[in-house]
């Protein structure tokens, strides 16, 4: 099943079963942002507090992928993908019913640890419903489906908050999953389970290490320099490095370390975390910069970031195509340096640009940011084995998360440095993304002399 994909009509409803799924995790990784302010008030807590409502989700979410994209393995993707939507909607159930920050953060956390179950086998659920033929159409309606749900969480946030409280943020996806799961009972794609045991010592040791290292660089990236936040960073790199030196022994370890023998799946993790944080530092600068350098207040702003997100669509569902008739290598290296030109151009803007003129490169950037994804997502799933698929997956996932967390993390340490209305903020998004080109193009001319050479 795996290289022939579903049939007709079969395709369809796993598909729709699957972007319902995935279009949730993806919303509610922004949807809570809008929303943080009426809910501090609401619950009497602060700002800076209520901010865990959002990290906790993440936190989560970087805590389950690699033990669940195991599990899937051993499983199958199908079951791990429908306990973690139904994990997902329980603690959606207990976001709408928190009374406090508590009981909502150890909610939002069910909500992340459910929606990293999801994450973690999606990209096996897209490479076993799609057959090797359409399977770049595939990654990019995948790509399309996030692009527009993450860019559609703040507006949908706003929307409900006009006419409900906020606890319907989350009550909202208890239909809508309910929905998906229904869907895709019968029609997405099973695949038996291996007989490897699954080692919960390492997976444990995983989701730890790798949680207390997220949650020290969240601290980080507000600023939280105590030494409580290095000896967190500290502490989960010592586990972390424990649990490298165990995965290497292995032979389907927890953390796979295993694909990072294939030097096409490491380059591409490096692009992708790369440009990832680029991004993400980016997004969380630029609307800093709009603000204190042309005056713009937050609707203006929306403007000029909004086409970054509909080209994102456009072109990450566009790319799939064009993976049928040119090299992924250079859709991925053009994509970036389109991507880089865009973010420059928003730079080098003068204080006399109009607004115009500056959605128009936030849109060239996101149109290269498009065009990198899929084929680059792409290559992170295919190039890996068909056995380590849900290992394939969680490394996508995790390479995106840790690019995000470090964007962040650089964003607000630019913006405590240099103040909001820095240009070096930007272009510091710029180099970034600049570093991914190269290595992408680096990529390329490699897999050109191993081509030559044979």
């Amino acid at each position: 099943m795996g290289h022939e994909g579903l049939p007709v009509p079969r395709l369809w409803f796993a598909s729709a079963a699957m972007w319902i799924a995935i279009a949730l995790m993806a919303i509610d990784t922004t949807i809570a942002n809008v929303a943080l302010p009426v809910i501090a008030r609401e619950l009497g807590t602060t700002a800076s507090a209520s901010v865990w409502i959002v990290n906790a989700y993440q936190i989560a979410i970087t805590m389950a992928l690699f033990p669940c994209a195991a599990l899937g393995e051993r499983m199958g993707y199908r079951l791990v993908y429908q306990v973690g939507l139904i994990v997902f909607l329980v603690g959606s159930l207990g976001c709408a019913l928190s009374g406090g920050l508590w009981s909502l953060t150890v909610a939002r956390c069910v909500q992340g640890i459910g929606a990293g179950g999801v994450m973690a086998v999606n990209g096996a659920i897209v490479r076993f419903t799609f057959s090797k033929a359409s399977m770049g159409r595939g990654i990019g309606h995948n790509a399309l489906v996030i692009a527009v749900a993450t860019a559609a969480g703040p507006a949908l946030a706003a929307g409900i908050l006009e006419i409900a409280a906020w606890p319907w943020l989350f009550a909202i996806n208890l239909p809508v999953g309910l929905l998906s799961l229904v869907i895709g009972w019968r029609t997405l794609p099973e695949q038996r389970g291996t007989v490897t045991p699954f080692d919960w010592r390492q997976a444990l040791l995983s989701a730890a290490a790798i949680g207390v290292l997220a949650l020290g660089f969240a601290r980080l990236s507000h600023l939280e320099l105590g030494p409580a936040t290095f000896l967190q960073i500290a502490s989960g790199t010592a586990a972390f490095a424990v649990m490298l030196r165990s995965a290497r022994a292995q032979r389907h370890p927890i953390l796979p370390v295993d694909l990072l023998g294939f030097r096409e799946l490491r380059l591409a993790y490096l692009v992708s975390a790369l440009t990832f944080a680029a991004q993400m530092m980016a997004m969380i600068a630029l609307p800093f910069f709009l603000h204190a350098q042309y005056g713009f207040d937050t609707a203006t702003v929306g403007l000029v970031i909004t086409p970054w997100a509909i080209a994102v669509g456009i072109t990450a569902f566009a790319s799939g195509r064009l993976l049928e008739n040119f090299p992924l290598e250079k859709l991925v290296f053009v994509g970036l340096v389109v991507f880089a030109i865009g973010l420059m151009g928003i730079a080098l803007m003068p204080d006399s640009a109009s607004l115009a003129a500056l959605a128009a490169c936030s849109a060239l950037s996101g149109a290269g940011f498009g065009l990198f994804q899929t084929p680059n997502n792409r290559t992170m799933l295919a190039a890996s084995p068909y056995e380590r698929s849900g290992a394939a997956g969680g490394m996508q996932a995790a390479a995106r998360l840790v690019g995000q967390t470090a964007g962040a993390a650089f964003a607000a340490l630019a913006l405590h440095l240099a103040g909001p209305a820095a240009r070096s903020n930007i272009l510091v998004a710029v180099a970034i993304s600049s570093v991914a080109a190269l290595t992408a193009l680096f990529k390329a001319r490699k897999r050109e002399e191993s081509r030559e050479s044979r």
